[in-house]
């Protein structure tokens, strides 16, 4: 079986940190980030042929001279034209087609590249990794990998941002792929023939025209995007009911090569972690052990919200803002400034939210221009709509916001259906012909108002770019609500709550709180910094008492991670049983050969102190006290 490995390597594109790519940056005192990576996947003993793939771009001549460095008939380059199937938009960073995710895929994460490459060179089987998501990844894990998917192609994404791992058999690929592109072409039929349906019915109950070609349109140049590798995994998933497995139950101890290299800090840690690996050896090793045994965080959260106001113009009955045991206050200027200072390149996405209305703040405008300008690769704000008027829209339309989340249930209930529709259409217009902002209207899902939740989706779900209908959040027992729709997953399947891992909330007064259930403030008073109060996090996607009566309990199957910590620790006990120890053994077995037994009880001596049970060392041990044992008595 042909067995192919893809590594996409670029300095054109700016990462998903929208920062620029470090993978040609020194980890070790001989070997960048890059190279680091390419010696070790060359040690797979089931990879047959390995590629290089980076754009046609002169920026990524320096890629193409370190895969040059490498004289292996089974190791070539391949460049693609710069914009295709890159996907860059005119700041060269790359483009999503999803816009609130922060991970775009290009080259043979698309499955009509891979397949059409496979099938010119013959590859039966495809592995595909971006480089500065996996600095770290060994040769067993890879190989480990491979075999787990020889029949059966999956995936893992770990770490937060991160590019999945993927792996899968060419020829379910080409299967899947038909069954897809025939599965989108029968939901594309669907959904145009509901658009019509919609149509004619809002015309004839409601007297609303809609304008449904440029639907259809917006429709179908979302189903004609390239399908990705992972979306027919998933497709696959869905179909049979499999139960996917996390990358910890499959291969315990492994997760720490995802790490990322996406900032100077990952760079430093890295350089750090790899100084004390090269060193390792079996007399140092607790010591070097102990300099990773501190508890495993992340540098940063990945999502970022903050409260510039707890000041609402708006009393909604299921909103904390009515039962807040805190000052009414906007944050100061200072205080979002040094927020920005901790946080900006380095969080991917940052949401003015919280528990009050963001537009009241008359800074708002200034703060998102700022963030956005800083480094933020998403910057977002979650309003009621009741200040998106012919004053303010103009002003967030220029101020380059990325994402606005419109909560139509605060909205209507002030305003009624008739204002909803006339704010939501004055905000489309307002937009224009540009895809930001990305606009998402939320609705909490009720019973009670399940028709009313039917023609609002129905109304909004091709002229927005999504409609979210969320689950009703009691906030620990603080409102009781009859009708609504439960959402919380079921108790025995959750591990890690995924809000807790991933995000942080700042309050309006610079407190924070580790848990936005608990929206008058949860975290650590000592911090000095934000960033401490984060790495500090004693929640971390634990459990504290209050989470028992979450109804927002969210289930994470691998904890995310970026800082390298007791993590590393596996790494090195990797070296330690699958290098030092054998080379002890070894050593001593050459000493006993040449009856030179004290030299070769000083090398198993070093073995044993981890592995007591060695049956080899045992064995020979009892060979030289048998003969011990047989010259006393001559």
């Amino acid at each position: 079986m042909e067995r192919a490995l893809f590594i996409h390597a670029s300095l054109n594109v700016r990462n998903v940190l929208d920062q620029r790519p470090l993978v040609l940056k020194q980890v070790t005192s001989s070997r960048t980030a890059l190279e680091y990576l390419l010696f070790n996947a060359f040690k797979s003993s089931l990879i047959k042929a390995f590629y290089l793939v980076t754009s046609a771009s002169p920026a990524d001549d320096a890629i193409e001279d370190t895969a040059r460095k490498f004289k292996r008939d089974d190791f070539h380059l391949i460049r693609f034209p710069s914009v295709s199937p890159y996907a860059i938009d005119e700041k060269n960073r790359l483009i999503n087609t999803m816009f609130t995710f922060r991970n775009a895929h290009y080259g043979f994460y698309i499955t009509e590249a891979l397949l059409e490459f496979a099938r010119s060179q013959h590859i039966d089987h495809a592995t595909v990794i971006q480089a500065d998501h996996n600095i770290l990844l060994q040769a067993d894990l890879l190989d480990a990998f491979i075999s787990q998917t020889v029949h059966r192609g999956d995936f893992f994404s770990c770490g937060h941002p991160s590019v999945p791992l993927v792996a899968a058999p060419v020829e379910e690929l080409k299967t899947l792929f038909m069954q897809v592109q025939a599965e989108k072409k029968r939901r594309l039929q669907h959904i145009l023939r509901t658009i019509d349906d919609d149509a004619e019915f809002l015309q004839k109950e409601y007297g609303i025209e809609s304008d449904r070609n440029a639907k259809k349109k917006k429709v179908e140049n979302t189903f004609g995007k390239p399908s990705l590798v992972m979306e027919l995994l998933s497709f696959r998933n869905a179909r049979d009911g499999y139960m996917k497995k996390g990358l910890s139950e499959l291969y315990p101890g492994k997760e720490m090569q995802f790490y990322p290299l996406l900032t100077e800090s990952n760079l430093e840690n890295l350089k750090k972690c790899l100084a004390a690996y090269e060193e390792l050896s079996i007399d140092n090793f607790f010591e070097r052990e102990g300099d990773f045994s501190s508890v495993s965080q992340k540098d940063y959260p990945g999502f970022l919200e903050v409260e510039i106001t707890s000041r609402c113009d708006l009393a909604c009955r299921s909103c904390p803002q009515t039962i807040l045991d805190r000052e009414k206050s906007d944050m100061s200027e200072e205080i979002f400034y040094r927020i920005l200072d901790e946080f900006a390149g380095h969080v991917p996405m940052l949401c003015l939210s919280g528990f009050g209305e963001p537009l009241l703040h008359p800074k708002a405008h200034d703060f998102i221009r700022t963030a956005k300008g800083r480094g933020f690769h998403r910057v977002a704000i979650e309003t009621n709509g009741m200040h998106l008027d012919a004053d303010n829209l103009p002003r967030l339309m220029s101020s380059g916001l990325d994402i606005l989340i419109l909560n139509l249930d605060a909205l209507d209930s002030r305003s009624g259906t008739e204002n909803s529709h006339s704010v939501i259409k004055r905000l489309l217009e307002a937009r224009g012909g540009s895809e930001t902002p990305f606009i998402i209207i939320q609705m909490i899902n009720n019973l009670q108002k399940k028709k009313k939740i039917d023609i609002a989706f129905r109304k909004w779900q091709y002229l927005v770019d999504r409609v979210l209908l969320l689950p009703f959040n009691d906030f620990l027992g603080a409102f009781q609500q009859e009708g609504v729709i439960d959402f919380t997953p079921p108790r025995e399947n959750n591990s890690l709550c995924r809000k807790t891992t991933s995000s942080m909330l700042i309050l309006s007064s610079g407190e924070i709180t580790l848990c936005k259930q608990k929206f008058n403030g949860f975290g650590i008073k000592s911090a000095s910094s934000y960033r401490e109060a984060w790495q500090g996090f004693r929640l971390r996607g634990l459990k504290e008492e209050f989470c028992q009566n979450c109804s927002l309990w969210y289930q994470l199957d691998v904890p995310p991670f970026s800082e390298l910590t007791s993590h590393q620790a596996a790494l090195f006990e990797d070296k330690l049983y699958g290098i030092l120890l054998p080379q002890s053994i070894e050593k001593g077995k050459s000493f006993y050969e040449k009856n030179a037994y004290e030299e070769a009880l000083d090398e198993w001596e070093k073995v044993l102190r981890f592995d007591p049970s060695n049956e080899y060392i045992h064995k020979k041990l009892d060979e030289l006290l048998e003969k011990l044992e047989k010259e006393e008595k001559a």
